[in-house]
This record gives structure tokens, sequence and C-alpha cells, in this order.
């Protein structure tokens, strides 16, 4: 996430796309949590509270909300154990097949990097050389 982006559940400094919405540590963990335990949580105020970077500690009911009125998903969790086994296999058959523009090349970074400990996306750009995909759509046709 850039400098100036804000997580989309309480405007505190985002740190990446995490479940589907760009958030920040704490919503990202919040929301694993809550899903991980199943939680239920109950507004005292009739589940109108609004949502900032004080009130996430207030009233978890409304914060979980909010995580799901922004599109935050829990079938977004990924396996990290089984993703790290797989990172260089997945870099290196996704990067081999296709041809990336730059933006598109930083959209996979960016989602690399929201998983972290497990990709070193840095790394494997400076090792990794466009491919060659003249030939691919002729062994396709």
């Amino acid at each position: 996430a850039g400098q100036d982006e804000l997580c989309v559940v309480c405007g505190d400094k985002a740190s990446g796309y995490h479940y589907n919405a760009l958030t920040c540590e704490g919503c990202k963990g919040f929301f694993r949590r809550s899903v991980t335990k199943k939680a239920v949580y109950r507004c005292k105020s009739g589940g109108s509270c609004e949502m900032d970077m004080y009130m996430r500690r207030k009233c978890q009911d409304c914060r979980l909300r909010k995580c799901r009125a922004v599109g935050m998903l829990a079938e977004c969790e990924i396996d990290v154990k089984t993703l790290h086994e797989f990172s260089v296999p997945l870099w290196s058959s996704l990067t081999s097949n296709i041809d990336l523009t730059p933006p598109q090349t930083e959209k996979l970074l960016q989602f690399l990097r929201s998983v972290p400990g497990q990709f070193h996306p840095a790394s494997l750009r400076s090792h990794h050389t466009p491919p060659n995909t003249s030939n691919l759509w002729s062994s396709v046709v």
C-alpha cells in the first residue's frame, strides 16, 4: 500500500489488501480472529457506531459489520503454509506463461506482498527476465 492509502474500515494507515479489501494490520487481524472464532458481537448502540481509529476498539460488532460492508471475505483467507510451499513454483509458473504489463506486474507484486513473510517479490523481480511469449499462441492454435 502507498504511504497515503488508508484502511477502508477505520481510516488508519493501510498495509495492503487483506481478505479482498485495503486495510490496516489491526483490521486484518481483527477480521481474521473474528472469522476464525466465529465471533458474535453485540453493539450497545443498535449497530449505528461510526467507525474510525478510536471506535474500532470500542465496538467490535460495528467494526465487523464495516469489514463485511467494505467487501472483506473470509473465503479470501489463504492457507499461508501451503502457499509458502508453492510460492516460487507459483511465481515461476505465472511469469513463464504470460507477459505482464508493468501495471499488472505491480498488482501481482502488491498481492504477493500482502502475505506477510511468505514472498519476497523484490528479489524475485531482480532475477526475473521477461519470458519470450512470441510462440505461445502458435502452440495453442
